[in-house]
């Protein structure tokens, strides 16, 4: 019998996420009862949360993320981030310190965080949204904020000073209800509850989807797609693409 038929036996698997480092690939996967986070993998730069980077070739129990009813795994290049708890209000990093979001904490001499920290908000968190070096976060209460770096304006706060402390909470003013958050790389969006689309920060060959190529420092309405409903967005590479509640791509 595997190890993966031993972990499954007599429970239900809550969710799993699979992601590729610079040297392969990893799973970090969690069980509904009990409350267990498991992991294996290539295991580059603390991917897995273990304490160390020693590639794990058949699944661990991942210590620091059990019990805390992990819901979302949120994976960048050079950071992990965990949401859960059973009010949005346990949030958890490892990996590269030097990168972003601990609001709060003052950049040290610490390269990694090599197993999972709690971060404090002064608020909870609902999404988050991870870039190359910001992110963008949604509290419960509906309001944004960036953290990180904002050499193009990716903050959103209407300026393009990149001395912001990368460990301060930037706040995003959009004048409606925002159910869902994207970072790419240099830039943002934002998607309203009425299907409307706010982009900013970097918008080297329209990326941004406006009528111009000059980078935007504050959310800026999509205005070519004001009279379609949005229901999702996909970022990769230099292409933004939108999803229509009514199928349209």
């Amino acid at each position: 019998m595997s190890v993966m038929t031993v972990i499954y036996q007599n429970t239900k698997l809550k969710w799993f996420h699979v992601f590729s480092d610079r040297n392969g690939y990893n799973v970090i996967f969690a069980l509904d009862h009990p409350d267990h986070v498991y992991g294996y993998g290539s295991n580059y730069w603390y991917k897995l949360g273990l304490g160390h980077t020693e590639p794990v070739e058949t699944p661990v129990l991942i210590d620091d993320l059990c019990n805390r009813n992990i819901h979302e795994l949120l994976v960048e290049d050079y950071y992990t981030v965990a949401i859960g708890g059973p009010d949005f209000n346990v949030v958890l990093m490892w990996g590269r310190f030097d990168r972003i979001l601990h609001p709060g904490f003052e950049p040290t001499d610490v390269d990694f965080i090599k197993r999972p920290r709690a971060l404090e908000f002064p608020f909870k968190v609902l999404k988050i949204s991870l870039a190359i070096q910001h992110a963008l976060i949604l509290a419960t209460t509906g309001q944004l904020y960036g953290i990180g770096a904002n050499l193009y304006g990716q903050l959103g706060n209407n300026s393009l000073d990149n001395n912001i402390k990368m460990h301060m909470l930037a706040k995003v003013d959009i004048q409606e209800p925002i159910v869902d958050i994207y970072c790419c790389d240099w830039s943002s969006y934002a998607l309203t509850s009425t299907g409307q689309v706010y982009s900013w920060g970097r918008n080297y060959n329209y990326y941004l989807g406006h009528r111009h190529c000059d980078d935007v420092y504050r959310p800026q309405l999509i205005q070519s797609l004001a009279n379609i409903r949005i229901q999702s967005i996909c970022l990769a590479d230099s292409k933004s693409h939108f999803l229509s509640v009514s199928g349209q791509f």
